[in-house]
């Protein structure tokens, strides 16, 4: 088991945590999935998904999730267009490319405590922004949207 791997095995109730400390990103992601994903009820394997925030929630939404947890790699995207150039290289069809956090994460204390008119309204704003490539540069998480060529 390499070190980063370890970290997350010994911390695993703080990944949980983290999209409760980080509402905007959570809410964004799952704005984008609902954009993009088929409607439910359809089988979705969700590859890599930590704890399973998302499952959940997908599971909630009528899907029929399957999470599959896989092996850290030293491999790390430095760009976005390196994201793309992976992506297509193995035959998918980039469809968006999302910057999660939103324009201003340095502000999500504030943000979660907005009440839930004012956050919907926040994570609609962030949504649309969140796919200017000029902001993508300074995202810590992107969400690569695409499908598979046939």
């Amino acid at each position: 088991m390499d070190e980063v791997e370890a970290f997350y095995d010994r911390n695993a109730q703080n990944e949980w945590d983290r999209l409760d400390r980080h509402k905007t990103e959570f809410a964004i992601t799952l704005r984008a999935l609902e954009e993009y994903m088929p409607r439910p009820p359809q089988d979705v394997l969700d590859i890599g998904g930590g704890p399973g925030r998302y499952s959940i929630a997908l599971a909630n939404r009528g899907y029929k999730v399957t999470l599959m947890r896989v092996g850290f790699t030293d491999s790390y995207f430095a760009n976005p267009i390196e994201i793309r150039h992976v992506m297509e290289s193995e035959k998918f069809e980039t469809l968006d490319l999302v910057a999660c956090e939103g324009i201003i994460s340095m502000i999500e204390e504030k943000v979660n405590e907005l009440d839930e008119r004012t956050f919907e309204a926040w994570v609609e704003l962030n949504y649309k922004l969140s796919k200017d490539p000029g902001i993508h540069g300074g995202a810590e998480h992107l969400l690569y949207v695409g499908r598979k060529k046939p």
